[in-house]
């Protein structure tokens, strides 16, 4: 979208809000303890899903609560890498650009039977993986070429002219 017109669509943080911003999310509020008795922002818990306790967020729990910041050391959400986008040419309907980025998170607490977790105090939710699903559209780059005056709406008043003279042609 810098060298050319696009429209660029983003995920609403409200998509992932707790249900006190949000009462639309209530439903996904499942798990006191997981949610902080629902106040907790940025999971998609889907635990009833796959029967372990697998929540989906944003890498780096961007738009998530800040004790999930504070419970994993050296998360630094930022807006431009963690982000999921959609760039699309508004005369065209390409899609120009897009990035897919979840994280993917387990739910641990204190544990005596698993030593590295009878550090932990309280459960937390702890980053597994992260998945970064970033595309280019060869059309874009075609488009950056051509620059943003050749990619234009065409003209309506030479379709409308031609179409009257053949229409006054087709009556019977």
């Amino acid at each position: 979208c810098n060298t050319y017109m696009c429209d660029k669509y983003h995920t609403c943080p409200l998509a992932l809000a707790s249900p006190v911003e949000n009462p639309d999310n209530q439903c996904y509020c499942t798990d006191p303890v997981l949610t902080r008795n629902c106040t907790t922002a940025g999971l998609l818990d889907l635990t009833a899903c796959k029967g372990t306790p697998v929540l989906l967020s944003l890498p780096h729990f961007l738009y998530g609560s800040n004790d999930l910041h504070q419970g994993v050391i050296g998360l630094n959400p930022n807006f431009d890498e963690h982000s999921i986008f959609l760039d699309v040419e508004p005369i065209t309907g390409f899609t120009l650009r897009f990035a897919k980025r979840l994280q993917v998170n387990m739910l641990y607490g204190p544990s005596d039977s698993i030593v590295i977790l009878n550090k932990i105090k309280d459960y937390t939710v702890f980053p597994i993986l992260w998945v970064n699903e970033v595309s280019v559209n060869e059309a874009s780059i075609s488009l950056k070429q051509l620059g943003p005056a050749k990619v234009y709406r065409p003209n309506k008043a030479p379709i409308i002219t031609l179409v009257f003279p053949f229409s006054g042609n087709m009556s019977v």
